[in-house]
């Protein structure tokens, strides 16, 4: 009989542990999944050494063609050439010999696919190129297509001059480390097929 009341005390004990061990737990989750699937939180970031920036998209303000008259002459056997361009000469990021980025992927709210749809859990950062901008005055060029009677490639023509190193952090978060020449380049997403159409991400190496 006098044993009752320690099993009673003991029984509340532990349901009082696992109580707080279940809220522990949601709490943590709860924390993780708005630092990862938040529409506040997915994209890029630019990383610095002492700051980290949200970085916005640029889309192109005008197609610029070339080569239609050879093309016309040549019965389409010329290529045609389009080039995406891009309003100013810089971006507002830039980085000293090399490039940091931070992606974040997640799960994206209903309202904002348009926006967010390229961070979904359905991409990675394998879905994403490096491309590299000629500059001409006040503007950035990018090749965006070329095309003839044989064949039409679509798309940014991503550049082969940079040294990529990517590296997983935790599940949906990875770090991008980009080293190139000094040059005007951007961040293209290349899952759609169609690189550079859907908008950029362009920074600075110095």
């Amino acid at each position: 009989m006098q044993q009752k009341p320690l099993k009673t005390f003991r029984n509340k004990t532990m349901m009082t542990r696992l109580f707080l061990f279940t809220v522990l737990t949601l709490s943590a989750l709860c924390s993780w999944a708005k630092g990862t699937a938040s529409n506040d939180t997915l994209g890029i970031f630019a990383v610095y050494a002492d700051s980290i920036q949200r970085m916005e998209k640029i889309s192109h303000s005008k197609i610029k063609t070339s080569g239609a008259l050879g093309s016309m002459m040549t019965m389409g056997l010329a290529k045609t050439k389009a080039k995406l361009e891009f309003r100013g000469k810089t971006s507002p990021y830039h980085f000293d010999h090399s490039a940091h980025f931070r992606f974040y992927f997640g799960a994206t709210d209903i309202s904002q696919v348009a926006q967010c749809y390229m961070f979904s859990g359905s991409y990675s950062i394998r879905d994403f190129g490096i491309a590299k901008f000629e500059v001409k005055k006040n503007k950035r060029l990018m090749q965006g297509m070329t095309t003839s009677l044989i064949n039409t490639d679509m798309g940014a023509e991503l550049s082969e001059d940079v040294k990529i190193k990517t590296n997983e952090l935790r599940p949906g978060v990875y770090d991008m480390t980009i080293e190139g020449a000094p040059g005007e380049y951007c961040i293209v997403f290349t899952g759609t097929g169609y690189p550079g159409f859907t908008g950029v991400y362009d920074f600075t190496i110095e």
